[in-house]
């Protein structure tokens, strides 16, 4: 057997020029120039190779730490494996992010080409909040079970934020098979996967109106409030409080409540066309700082002084017209349709707060839970949605405060109050 070992420590900065065997195919090789390194030359394959394992001398590997990494690559060549080879190799392979890289990748990549600057920092909120538990893990680790625990506690509970969710997370572990880094299916995919796992929940029935982007409706509202008009007050009302048109105009004096701020609706008045989703039960609105600023402009114009007279009254003191409404809008270049804010206040609770959609759904005035569960949230929910409806009322003022408004998502950081509440909730 050959000898190893051959050389001294001292000898390594005094030999010439050269190669000088250690044994054991470990060679010092000097330069002319001075430079000396380690190398393991070798056959493999019926070739020669030779394998730079590092710089030799004071600033370079020390003898010992040579032979060890020596030791290494004849440990290879007994497995039947090119050192070299196993090395370029290496030097190829991919590093697999984490989901939480490649979620800020994909978000890097797309930001510019969605339509609001929110939706960058919407995407990050939703998913620190809810995904969580895939932030650390690697994108080729992620299987259905994990996505399947990230859905479980919001599915029923949040359905519009949980189909966001899935689809972002679906977004991201595509775009990371794409590159490489995964194989096999979407675990977050919803067809033929995820769809055998839970129900699907029915869309939410808007009807065929036209409605106004979420993120364009506060400059509307800048604009609406510089009109001074009745049709424009009435109109800023309906939007304000988030029920139907035909309600909005038709409110009286009797219904409201000053000094509790809440606008009260009779359940005759709520039924509304035969067969809508509408409650038929009493209806407490509760009123923000804007729409005690809207009755106080309109309660100079009294005349009766009566209950029932109207807040909003149109000519002969009869209820003002739908059309009024439509004419207002269209004088300022908006064709949209009065009822259609109420799908823009939907859209902007699910896409851009952390409130709960069945608040949101007893807030347009629609039925939630049987009627033992409705009876506990008649009063259960009305700070609830003051609290939401002081939220919109904000964003559709453009002033939006994270101290204020901790429930409308405003960046990545989520307040802890708000992870508290969210994952403490109980279905409504």
């Amino acid at each position: 057997m050959a000898a190893i070992n051959k050389l001294t420590a001292k000898q390594i900065v005094s030999l010439p020029v050269g190669l000088h065997s250690d044994g054991g195919n470990l060679y010092l090789s000097v330069r002319p120039g001075g430079s000396r390194q380690w190398v393991m030359r070798y056959r493999f394959g019926g070739r020669q190779r030779e394998l730079g394992l590092g710089g030799a001398g004071p600033h370079g590997l020390s003898l010992a730490a040579a032979r060890t990494s020596a030791e290494s690559v004849r440990a290879q060549l007994r497995q039947g494996l090119d050192p070299l080879d196993q090395r370029e190799a290496s030097a190829k392979a991919v590093r697999v992010p984490t989901f939480r890289e490649a979620m800020d990748d994909h978000i890097a990549r797309n930001e510019e080409l969605w339509k609001s600057r929110k939706s960058a920092p919407q995407w990050r909120a939703s998913l620190k909040t809810h995904a969580a538990s895939l932030m650390d893990q690697r994108v080729d680790a992620i299987d259905a079970n994990a996505v399947i625990a990230v859905l479980d506690p919001i599915w029923h509970q949040l359905p519009e934020t949980a189909k966001r969710v899935r689809g972002r997370i679906e977004a991201i572990l595509s775009m990371a098979k794409t590159r490489g880094f995964r194989t096999g299916e979407n675990p977050a995919a919803w067809r033929d996967n995820l769809d055998n796992v839970f129900p699907a929940k029915p869309k939410l029935v808007r009807g065929h109106f036209k409605a106004m982007d979420h993120a364009e409706i506060p400059s509307f509202m800048t604009r609406l409030r510089a009109t001074d008009s009745m049709s424009a007050l009435a109109l800023e009302w309906i939007i304000l409080t988030a029920l139907r048109p035909t309600v909005g105009v038709t409110a009286t004096w009797g219904e409201v409540n000053r000094s509790a701020r809440t606008w009260t609706i009779s359940a005759e008045r709520m039924k509304g066309r035969k067969g809508a989703r509408h409650t038929s039960e009493e209806h407490i609105v509760p009123l923000c700082d804007r729409a005690i600023e809207i009755l106080d402009r309109v309660e100079g114009l009294r005349i009766t002084k009566a209950d029932d007279e109207l807040l909003f009254p149109g000519q002969r003191l009869r209820p003002l017209s739908l059309t009024a409404l439509e004419h207002c809008r269209e004088r300022m270049g908006v064709y949209v349709t009065t009822h259609g804010f109420r799908a823009t206040f939907r859209t902007w609770v699910d896409s851009a707060t952390f409130h709960e959609a069945a608040l949101a759904e007893k807030a347009l005035g629609h039925l939630v839970g049987d009627e033992t569960v409705r009876a506990y949230n008649r009063g259960h929910l009305l700070e609830k949605r003051r609290r939401l409806m002081t939220d919109w009322a904000d964003y559709l003022a453009g002033c939006i405060d994270p101290k204020r408004n901790p429930f409308v998502i405003q960046g990545e950081v989520v307040p802890q109050s708000v992870l508290d509440e969210v994952r403490g909730r109980r279905p409504l």
